[in-house]
C-alpha cells in the first residue's frame, strides 16, 4: 500500500494536470472565434492565391475583433428560433401563437390613415416610445385582430391570439440587426379609451403589445407587458 506521502505526490501530480488540462480547454474555446474568422476570411478568397500580407492583415483583424469580445459574450448564444423571422431588422416573433410579422417603426397613433395603412403591412410600433436599443424604455407595439379567422390576412390581424400568452413565454424582437427578447410578465384588458399603457414611465427595458378585445371589437384593449431578458 503506498505511503501517505506517496498518496499526497500522485494527488498533487493528478490536480495540476487537471488544472493544466483545464486551462488548455479554455484558451482554444476562447482562440476558437480569431481562428474561425480567419479561416472564413481566407476561403473566401474565391480562389485566389492569398499573398503574406494579405493573411497578416487578415489574422490581425481576426485578433482585434476577438480583443473586443469579453468571455461573457462569447457565452452569450441565442437560443434557437422555430422559424426564420421575416425581417432581420424589423420584425416580431410569437412562437408560442405563430406570429412572425415585420414591425413598421415609428407610426402615429392618432393619424388613421397613416396606422391602418402600416397594419396591412405588418404591426405597428408607437411614435414616441422606446425603441428595443434603448436601455429603459416602454417598447409599445400594436396590431389587429379578428374573431373571423377567413378574415385574417397575411399580416392585418396578427394578434388575434395574443390572449393565449401566459407568464414566461418568450417573444422576440429583431430590430438592426439585433435580436431582443422578453419574457411575459403581465397580461390584462383595459377600456379602450385608457391611454396609460402607451404612456406610463418605467426604470426597465419594457415590452408593451396591444390588440382589440374581443377580437375585432374595440371596445377594450388587450395589453401583455413583458420585460425584456437578453440581447444578441
Amino acid at each position: 500500500m503506498p505511503s501517505p506521502k506517496k498518496i499526497i505526490l500522485l494527488t498533487t501530480k493528478a490536480l495540476a494536470n487537471a488544472l493544466l488540462l483545464g486551462g488548455l480547454s479554455f484558451v482554444l474555446y476562447t482562440l476558437f472565434p480569431v481562428a474561425q474568422i480567419f479561416a472564413q476570411n481566407i476561403s473566401g478568397q474565391n480562389g485566389k492565391k492569398v499573398g503574406k500580407t494579405q493573411i497578416k492583415d487578415t489574422f490581425g483583424d481576426a485578433l482585434n475583433l476577438y480583443r473586443k469580445t469579453t468571455f461573457g459574450d462569447l457565452l452569450k448564444i441565442a437560443p434557437p428560433l422555430s422559424v426564420n423571422p421575416v425581417d432581420e431588422n424589423a420584425s416580431i416573433v410569437i412562437e408560442k401563437i405563430n406570429v412572425n410579422s415585420p414591425i413598421v417603426w415609428n407610426v402615429s397613433v392618432t393619424n388613421e390613415k397613416e396606422y391602418l395603412k402600416a397594419l396591412d403591412s405588418g404591426v405597428a410600433h408607437a411614435a414616441g416610445s422606446a425603441l428595443p436599443s434603448d436601455p429603459k424604455g416602454n417598447v409599445y407595439i400594436f396590431s389587429h385582430s379578428t374573431f373571423n379567422v377567413w378574415e385574417i390576412k397575411k399580416y392585418s390581424a396578427s394578434f388575434t391570439e395574443l390572449n393565449k400568452l401566459q407568464k414566461d413565454d418568450r417573444i422576440s424582437i429583431l430590430y438592426n440587426g439585433h435580436r431582443y427578447d422578453y419574457l411575459v410578465k403581465q397580461k390584462e384588458i383595459v377600456p379602450g379609451f385608457n391611454t396609460e399603457p402607451l404612456t406610463k414611465k418605467t426604470d426597465e427595458a419594457i415590452l408593451t403589445l396591444q390588440t382589440c378585445d374581443p377580437p375585432g371589437v374595440e371596445e377594450n384593449r388587450l395589453i401583455i407587458t413583458a420585460k425584456r431578458m437578453a440581447v444578441y
